[in-house]
């Protein structure tokens, strides 16, 4: 018993003795629990398996501290040369919204060889609130080829990202005839408006709000009225928003 058990831990190679395997090997722990592997194409003995499972990662679409509602999901393919196999592959695409706890189908198809690209997408049957999605893609029905798989995309909506960053909307008069908070008088008006167009044309800016809270900003809106001709007072309307 022993003895069969070590047999099996050890590789083999078949290259030469079977039509479509190089290597035979057995996996994990478990008793005669084996496997076998190509590695060299072979035009009459692909090899391929009959089913093929790929699941991805938990996907955060950028922003892992928040949630979104996943509107589309979608995955690629491609039979790029000019390999030999006929016959259509079987293509289903899941989701998963909990962690890979439930799977919810997305969309079904077939690729045949003559679909140098296809592409199958599909939406959940319902708006779906999630932070993280997994795709699963399963290939079955495989018998003389299989597709390549070029790429997997979802479409969502954030939720609560505006609110989740502090704006504020203010209107500041530019004028000649003002003063600061000591007393002294202020710079001419179109000055004072030109250094709130110098913050806009910045990245970020530091601000300090009415309460004396200190924020990095940025200016994401500015608009300015200009009075007369003969009137030196320019309005500003501002929108800051904290990054």
């Amino acid at each position: 018993e022993e003895s069969s058990q070590s047999l099996f831990a050890w590789p083999v190679a078949l290259y030469g003795t079977v039509d479509n395997a190089d290597l035979f090997a057995g996996r994990a722990a478990v008793d005669n629990l084996t496997t076998h592997w190509q590695f060299y194409d072979r035009p009459n003995a692909p090899g391929y398996r009959d089913e093929m499972v790929l699941t991805s990662s938990l996907l955060d679409g950028g922003e892992r501290d928040l949630d979104r509602v996943w509107r589309e999901i979608g995955a690629s393919f491609a039979w790029p040369d000019d390999r030999t196999g006929a016959g259509t592959v079987d293509i289903d695409l899941e989701a998963s919204f909990d962690g890979g706890e439930n799977w919810h189908e997305i969309a079904s198809g077939e690729i045949g060889t003559a679909d140098k690209v296809f592409e199958l997408t599909g939406a959940p049957t319902s708006a779906t609130v999630s932070r993280y999605l997994q795709v699963r893609i399963t290939l079955s029905g495989v018998d003389e080829w299989a597709p390549v798989l070029t790429g997997v995309w979802a479409e969502h909506e954030t939720l609560d990202l505006p609110t989740r960053r502090l704006r504020w909307e203010m209107e500041i008069t530019c004028s000649d005839t003002r003063v600061d908070g000591n007393g002294a008088r202020m710079r001419p008006g179109r000055d004072q408006a030109a250094d709130l167009w110098d913050a806009w044309h910045d990245r970020v800016v530091p601000f300090t709000d009415i309460d004396g809270e200190e924020y990095t900003v940025r200016v994401a809106t500015i608009t300015e009225h200009v009075g007369r001709a003969d009137d030196t007072t320019t309005t500003v309307r501002l929108g800051l928003v904290e990054v």
